[in-house]
């Protein structure tokens, strides 16, 4: 009767994930998504009145709270799917009513399903994308801090985690709210996907030292590793900014990484990272030519100082960091 594909619902938003959700359209499911001009034109919507209140196995459910057909209910499914579905349903009750757990037959029926609910729990505290609001951080913490409570209410202390700051070094409100749970700061020169302003704040506001190991591995060793080509740039220009900061690295401690083989110096790694970066830059060049990078990629530049580092002679001195900024500023 909804003459569309509804798909199973994962997970409901919570209040707090609701005022997260309007609070920050960068969002995964958050209904900038909704892109097709058409499908919105189908139903006469408006991005602004459309508010999402569920994840489905594939896409999203959402209602519309602008004033024609307020409180109507929708299904999003770009994944192969119809695009928007209105569903044909009285209300929200009637929807909400209406659902119940999956019929499996008997060889397929998972009996600790509905004991396993809980797992979703630690699964979401760790999901740094469910407290992100970076015009109102105090929005994304109040949230975080409620999630973060019944966590810890409904887990065991051997069962909670260990290296959850790490997942939120770039959030500054929430890394001070969790070392003052008793979090381990140094854990947080290992976070994922640090910026410069993160390591900068852990290293001369937090006083965490770059060039301590924590559990045996070095934070240098770490934001040397690309994940992928495309991150070969972002760790190239975060270890540029590094050096610029004028925070001291050690580039001899050896350490342990799942690329470029085991027990290098960090100045090894360094090398293959300039080395992958050359070669990246090299390939990009043959594949666009004259005609440039695509718009809105980040240009490649070379930096003096990872040159210096690598030819063993000094990182800053002054007319390296004006070279430098002469050459960044010409690139852009």
């Amino acid at each position: 009767e909804n003459n569309g594909e509804l798909w199973v619902i994962d997970m409901f938003y919570s209040l707090g994930d609701l005022i997260v959700n309007k609070h920050n359209a960068e969002n995964e499911k958050h209904p900038k998504h909704y892109h097709w001009p058409e499908d919105l034109e189908k139903y006469n919507l408006k991005n602004e009145n459309l508010l999402s209140f569920a994840i489905g196995e594939r896409g999203w459910y959402f209602m519309n709270l602008g004033e024609e057909n307020h409180g109507q209910l929708y299904f999003c499914n770009y994944s192969g799917g119809d695009g928007i579905v209105q569903i044909e349903t009285r209300s929200f009750s009637f929807f909400i009513n209406s659902l119940g757990f999956p019929e499996w037959d008997e060889e397929g029926y998972d009996n600790s399903y509905r004991k396993n609910v809980d797992s979703y729990i630690p699964n979401k505290v760790a999901q740094p994308k469910y407290f992100h609001t970076p015009s109102n951080p105090k929005v994304g913490l109040n949230h975080f801090v409620n999630c973060y409570s019944y966590f810890i209410e409904k887990n065991p202390p051997e069962n909670r985690l260990k290296y959850l700051a790490r997942a939120y070094a770039n959030f500054r409100d929430i890394t001070t709210f969790l070392i003052d749970q008793g979090h381990d700061p140094k854990q947080l020169l290992l976070g994922t996907g640090l910026n410069i302003d993160s390591i900068k704040f852990i290293v001369n506001d937090l006083g965490i030292n770059i060039n301590e190991s924590f559990e045996g591995r070095y934070p240098i060793h770490s934001l040397l590793t690309p994940r992928s080509t495309a991150d070969l740039k972002v760790r190239y220009q975060l270890i540029h900014d590094l050096i610029d900061s004028g925070i001291e690295v050690d580039w001899s401690v050896i350490g342990v990484q799942f690329h470029d083989g085991d027990n290098i110096t960090a100045l090894e790694r360094l090398k293959s990272l300039n080395k992958k970066y050359r070669a990246y830059e090299q390939e990009e060049l043959e594949r666009y030519g004259d005609n440039g990078l695509p718009h809105g990629s980040t240009p490649f530049f070379h930096s003096n100082y990872i040159e210096s580092i690598i030819n063993g002679k000094s990182k800053s001195s002054w007319k390296s960091r004006f070279m430098n900024r002469i050459t960044r500023g010409n690139n852009k």
